[in-house]
């Protein structure tokens, strides 16, 4: 077999494999009878919840409930405050701060925080 067959044939095994990764599909989820209308599903290939979050009069608070993806169950609701948290390396430790824009793009729930995007996160007011 000569070079130029050997760099053909792994060229076609390489376009092979990416055509089946395609990271950009759209998942379908079924929303369960008992989740709003209005609530938004975010999640990945491993699963997600549905988010319903809503304004409250108190500047960066929300009220939100997080949905269970399969059977619809309350995983957690209540009131929570926007904020901006990171990382800092200098520091070894998350830093938080004020929200300057209040976009809600939904990212995924750990069992305590909402996770957003853009390092914004939905903290639980205790």
């Amino acid at each position: 077999m000569t070079l130029s067959s050997k760099i053909f044939i792994g060229i076609g095994l390489i376009a092979v494999a990416l055509a089946g990764c395609d990271k950009g599909q759209e998942i379908a989820h079924v929303r369960p009878a008992n989740v709003p209308k209005e609530a938004r599903w975010s999640g990945g290939v491993d699963g997600g919840n549905w988010y319903l979050c809503h304004p409250l009069k108190t500047q960066w608070h929300y009220s939100c409930t997080v949905y269970n993806e399969n059977d619809g169950s309350v995983e957690k609701s209540g009131e929570f405050k926007l904020e901006s948290e990171y990382w800092d390396d200098s520091k070894n430790t998350v830093v938080v701060q004020d929200v300057r824009s209040p976009t809600l793009a939904y990212g995924s729930y750990d069992g305590e925080t909402i996770q957003l995007v853009n390092t914004l996160v939905l903290v639980p007011i205790k």
